[in-house]
């Protein structure tokens, strides 16, 4: 796997809170420090972006603390526009099945009408036909 050097500009006060967090953790290097925190920030911006709070809670449930970070809210807002389009697909979606439900074929029709003792209407054409009555039951 190939490597990339990237320089960091810390603060004295970045830098110890660093090397406080690599000794209290275990970490033995800043590589394996930034893996970690980006590994950390790639699942924030995951949940995120399937509309879900991230943050923290007590061993009792009752105590909720969500993280609030200015560079997750892009993902929370691509979640928004997301949430919106899956649900007017959803409409649409669910208005085409109503109306593949609601459509009755030619051929049902004549039937219910043939149930209900319903008799065509006389064409022009046809003389025999002009006579009989037409009845709706």
């Amino acid at each position: 796997m190939e490597t990339n050097r990237i320089p960091l500009d810390l603060s004295e006060k970045e830098r110890a809170e660093m090397e406080r967090l690599m000794a209290f953790a275990g970490i033995k290097t800043e590589s394996e420090f930034v893996s970690n925190a980006l590994e950390l920030f790639r699942w924030a911006a995951e949940e995120m972006l399937y509309s879900r709070c991230v943050g923290s809670f007590d061993t009792q449930g009752q105590s909720v603390q969500t993280l609030e970070m200015p560079c997750l809210a892009p993902f929370a807002a691509a979640a928004n526009r997301l949430d919106a389009k899956r649900s007017t697909e959803e409409e649409l979606q669910r208005r085409k099945i109503e109306a593949e439900q609601s459509t009755v074929s030619l051929t049902d029709i004549l039937a219910e009408m043939q149930s209900r003792g319903v008799n065509r209407a006389p064409t022009q054409n046809d003389p025999a036909e002009q006579a009989s009555p037409v009845g709706v039951g």
